[in-house]
């Protein structure tokens, strides 16, 4: 501990001398990210949090932001701005037109993609899981579904500030993991007898019981208690998808019409003679009218 304490203050002393002579100051993060102050107003102190951690508080243009000792792998300084890498991942979409993504950072939504959805909450009696649409940007570590047409499509990093979702049902991995794997993170969770659904087709799309033992990388799952099925026993195999907009209304992505007669159905499985704007089914395949 004395020799932390001694290594702060001699960082402290060299970096608060190094401030008048430098444009910038550069910290790498144990997660990968590159934090930049500069140099004008900068002041720098150390302390501890309400965890007794040892913290780096660090003011730059009036602004005061607080990292903790441990996850700090390098702190500098230079005239220059650090070259920065952008994360991308590819998400390559089916003829199904849906797929999950997870993703350990903050993502624009590319340009073609239908819609993207989290998972809000799950109605029991209706065996059903409400799904809810995300606009613009993707949180870090956040399960969802992507909607497109079949084709690869690229999610980019953001330097935005994204919120994050605290009610989303979806959970994911950039790893592979097995499901006991799974379902040991669920319980961490105080969630008692999780069952693990994937995305999956049997009437209509949802998230169903998975039979496999391998949960790929960068895709979202949803991990429910056994004991909450006690209402409907077929819940227990999982739950078809149903979207909820801002208002509350609901709308059924149940079965897609296998005829082949032409004609269009909207995503309840009604019959439609002039589709308006919106997602329909035709000949069995989904359609967009804008």
């Amino acid at each position: 501990m004395k020799k932390i304490i001694i290594m702060m203050i001699l960082g402290f002393i060299t970096l608060n001398a190094n401030a008048e002579t430098y444009s910038y100051l550069i910290f790498t993060m144990s997660d990968g990210i590159t934090k930049v102050y500069s140099t004008e107003g900068l002041k720098i102190t150390y302390g501890t949090n309400d965890s007794d951690e040892y913290v780096i508080n660090v003011t730059s243009n009036g602004t005061t932001d607080t990292l903790l000792y441990s996850d700090v792998t390098n702190m500098y300084f230079s005239n220059e701005l650090p070259e920065t890498t952008t994360k991308s991942f590819d998400l390559v979409i089916t003829s199904a037109q849906l797929a999950t993504l997870y993703l350990d950072y903050a993502a624009t939504i590319p340009s073609g993609v239908f819609m993207v959805a989290y998972g809000k909450s799950i109605e029991i009696e209706d065996n059903n899981i409400n799904i809810t649409k995300i606009t613009g940007t993707v949180p870090a570590n956040t399960g969802v579904i992507v909607f497109g047409n079949a084709g690869t499509y690229t999610f980019e990093e953001t330097t935005e500030s994204v919120e994050s979702i605290e009610d989303n049902l979806f959970r994911g991995t950039t790893t592979d993991i097995t499901v006991d794997e799974a379902i040991a993170l669920a319980e961490e969770e105080g969630m008692s007898d999780p069952i693990i659904c994937t995305l999956g087709y049997s009437n209509g799309y949802g998230f169903y019981k998975y039979s496999g033992n391998t949960l790929g990388a960068n895709k979202a799952y949803l991990p429910y208690s056994a004991s909450t099925a006690t209402e409907n026993e077929s819940a227990i195999n999982g739950f078809t998808l149903a979207l909820e907009d801002v208002n509350g209304t609901t709308t059924f992505i149940n079965k897609i019409a296998e005829e082949k007669s032409g004609d269009i159905y909207d995503l309840q499985g009604r019959k439609v003679n002039i589709p308006t704007k919106g997602i329909y089914i035709m000949n069995g395949q989904k359609m967009i009218v804008k």
